[in-house]
C-alpha cells in the first residue's frame, strides 16, 4: 500500500493540532512545523521515563560540585573527621560514573515518530544524552530496511539505521502504534 495514500486516508488527522508540541506531553496525533503536517504513526509512553532518568546525571552532578568543597571545607575546620571528604568525592565520582554507564542504553531511544503529508520524511523524537528532546528528520528512502539489519532474537529493539551513521533504537513492542498501516508498511511486520 503506497505510504500517501493511507495517510490521505486519515487527512482528518491533519487538522487537530497547528503548533509544535512540548516535550513529549502530547496526545494528539499530528503537528505542523514548517510547510509539512506531521502525523503521529508511533509513540513510547514510557520515553519520560527514559528522560528523568537522563536528566538524574545533572542533579548528581550538581550535588557533587555542591558537597565535595563543603566536606573539605568542614574536614580543614575539624568538625568532620579527616578522610571523610575521600569518601564523599570517591561517592560522589562513582556516583556520576555510574550514571553515565547507565543511561548509555537509552541513547537514541525514540519516543515519537512522525510521518510528513507526502510519506517521503520521518521525524524521530527522542531523548539525548542529558534527557533534552531531539528531532530529527529522515527521508524513508535512505533508511536501510530493518530485514537487511541481523537482529538479535533477545534484542526487543529495532534499529532504524538512516545513510548517516545515525542508529535509533524503536521499541516498537512496548510503544503505542497509531497508524499500524503506515507503520508497518515502513517497517515491516517482523
Amino acid at each position: 500500500m503506497n505510504i500517501s495514500r493511507i495517510i490521505k486516508q486519515k487527512s482528518f488527522l491533519t487538522s487537530q493540532l497547528t503548533k509544535q508540541v512540548p516535550f513529549f506531553l502530547t496526545s494528539s496525533y499530528t503537528t505542523k512545523s514548517g510547510d509539512d503536517n506531521w502525523s503521529q504513526i508511533y509513540r513510547f509512553p514510557q520515553i519520560r521515563l527514559l528522560s528523568a532518568f537522563n536528566k538524574l546525571k545533572l542533579y548528581q552532578g550538581g550535588l557533587s560540585i555542591l558537597a565535595v568543597p563543603a566536606a573539605l571545607a568542614l574536614e580543614q575546620t575539624g568538625h568532620i573527621p579527616q578522610s571523610t571528604s575521600t569518601v564523599v568525592a570517591a561517592l560522589a565520582g562513582t556516583g556520576l560514573a555510574t550514571l553515565c554507564i547507565g543511561t548509555l542504553i537509552f541513547r537514541n531511544v525514540v519516543g515519537i515518530l512522525y510521518i510528513n503529508e507526502d510519506g517521503t520524511r520521518l521525524k524521530v523524537s527522542y531523548p539525548d544524552f542529558w534527557g533534552r528532546r531531539k528531532d530529527d528528520e529522515v527521508v524513508i528512502d535512505e533508511m536501510i530496511p530493518p530485514s537487511n539489519l541481523n537482529k538479535l532474537k533477545w534484542n526487543p529493539a529495532l534499529t532504524i539505521t538512516t545513510g548517516k551513521s545515525s542508529n535509533y533504537k524503536l521499541l516498537g513492542s512496548f510503544g503505542q502504534i497509531l497508524e499500524p498501516d503506515t507503520y508497518f508498511s515502513i517497517f515491516g511486520r517482523d
